[in-house]
């Protein structure tokens, strides 16, 4: 059909044949998502009943609905660390087809809590979100999130926290209060380096858009060293980074086990992936730092 134009077809078949052939092109669609999501799923549970010597995070790395190995690793953490509440506290879900719950929910009924400020993306999660699972709409702010986690029903110890908002995230681990993760999944900006303690300028109103230039696409967010000093603070402690250098995992003091232990940033620091080869780390921390007006050492 796709050798003919569009026009044709549509002129010389009949609705229903048409509306039948895309019903089934459409299911076929599905059945091939779905194999090959079971067939992630399938190496997922082997990986962890049969988990490698090497407890090192990179070794745990698998996308199932995650983008940068976070679904391996989120199994691999909570088989040590155990879960009590199987409840979770997600925002930045953008539709809900790749964030760090789904599998959770889908797979292993946890309930929980995604929060998305795109009204599109919103919609579209809130469409595959699976039962217990609450997609709330709107942007978060450091003096509205401990509201809206509240509104949703949650308090109290749980046992995920994600944070990915591309901007405020240090702001609003910062100020969230209303629950206590025993596990942290929180992003940072890895131009900053592993050494220097760099907090973007906190903006309620931001919108996250990293534009074209190399400013906007370096200078947001916050340095390991940085999230690994207000961890400290709040109770938590840096276990390493995905390999990728994006997400850092922090675990509370009192859910550490064996083989878990702390590490220092400058340890589990990672490069990022998306700047490997294009920028040497040297000129990312160049055109990162040099944004002093919306970034600022501690």
């Amino acid at each position: 059909m796709a050798a003919f134009p569009r026009k044709l077809v549509r002129a010389v078949m009949p609705d229903r044949v048409l509306s039948s052939y895309h019903a089934a092109r459409g299911v076929a669609d599905r059945v091939d998502d779905l194999e090959r999501r079971a067939a992630r799923l399938n190496l997922t549970v082997a990986a962890h009943l049969y988990p490698p010597a090497d407890t090192g995070m990179a070794q745990h790395e698998l996308n199932v609905y995650s983008q940068n190995g976070e679904d391996g690793i989120l199994l691999w953490l909570f088989s040590v660390l155990g879960t009590e509440t199987r409840t979770f506290v997600e925002f930045g879900v953008g539709n809900g087809h790749e964030c760090n719950s789904r599998l959770l929910a889908q797979e292993w009924g946890w309930r929980g809590l995604q929060i998305e400020g795109g009204e599109d993306l919103a919609a579209e999660a809130e469409h595959i979100a699976g039962p217990g699972v609450t997609v709330a709409r709107g942007y978060v702010t450091a003096e509205n999130i401990n509201d809206r986690i509240r509104q949703a029903g949650l308090s109290g110890d749980i046992d995920l926290l994600s944070v990915d908002i591309d901007g405020n995230d240090y702001w609003l681990w910062k100020a969230i209060e209303v629950v206590s993760p025993r596990l942290v999944i929180i992003e940072y900006n890895a131009a900053y380096g592993p050494t220097k303690e760099v907090v973007a300028r906190y903006e309620p109103q931001r919108v996250p858009s990293f534009g074209y230039t190399l400013e906007t696409q370096l200078q947001w967010g916050s340095s390991l060293p940085a999230l690994v000093r207000l961890g400290d603070d709040k109770g938590y402690r840096l276990i390493g980074c995905d390999s990728s250098g994006v997400n850092a995992f922090f675990a509370r003091d009192d859910a550490l086990r064996e083989p878990l232990s702390p590490v220092s940033a400058a340890t589990g620091w990672r490069p990022s992936e998306r700047w490997r080869g294009r920028l040497s780390q040297a000129e990312q921390e160049a055109v990162a730092l040099g944004g002093t007006s919306g970034a600022a050492g501690r």
